[in-house]
């Protein structure tokens, strides 16, 4: 089995310090972030970029227009969330696009372990079929990761096997 390597890659612990006091920055710079439960993100009302339109002529009516302000809103609040809407959207973009990046890079430097592993794996199953010495210790150990995929009669492939 021949594998391609997607990533070659390692952060020096210089450089992963420096990552980790950035996030370590960015939590103590935005203390205000909430963390919603799945119920609380279901109830809360929803603005996408449809609602855009409607909700900046509601800004520009609430300015020019404010006798008609339900007493209930506070204008100085709804003016925060606004600017905090604003701020937020001028970087989310960003952090999505930066965690996308570092998802896709974990998920091919997991791929290349795991391709390795299984080609070591294989590599000891065979030498356990071939009777070489300390390979069937070696060879259990590892294939309890694959319950029910033990060979019925030795040198027959089970289907349940990891494919090579």
């Amino acid at each position: 089995m021949t594998t391609a390597n997607h990533i070659s890659a390692s952060i020096n612990e210089e450089d992963l310090s420096a990552i980790l006091d950035a996030l370590k920055t960015l939590k103590e710079k935005s203390p205000f972030m909430i963390t919603l439960t799945s119920q609380e993100r279901k109830e809360l009302a929803k603005m996408g970029e449809k609602s855009m339109g409607f909700e900046a002529k509601c800004e520009a009516y609430m300015n020019s227009h404010p006798e008609f302000m339900p007493g209930y809103i506070q204008a100085e609040e709804l003016k925060r969330d606004r600017l905090l809407r604003s701020q937020i959207s001028q970087f989310l973009p960003l952090l999505h696009a930066y965690v996308a990046a570092i998802e896709d890079t974990l998920m091919a430097a997991k791929s290349d372990v795991y391709l390795a592993d299984l080609a070591y794996y294989h590599s000891v199953r065979d030498a356990t079929h071939r009777g070489i010495a300390g390979a069937e210790a070696i060879y259990n150990d590892l294939s309890s990761r694959f319950p029910g995929s033990r060979r019925k009669t030795p040198g027959t492939p089970s289907s349940d096997d990891p494919q090579d």
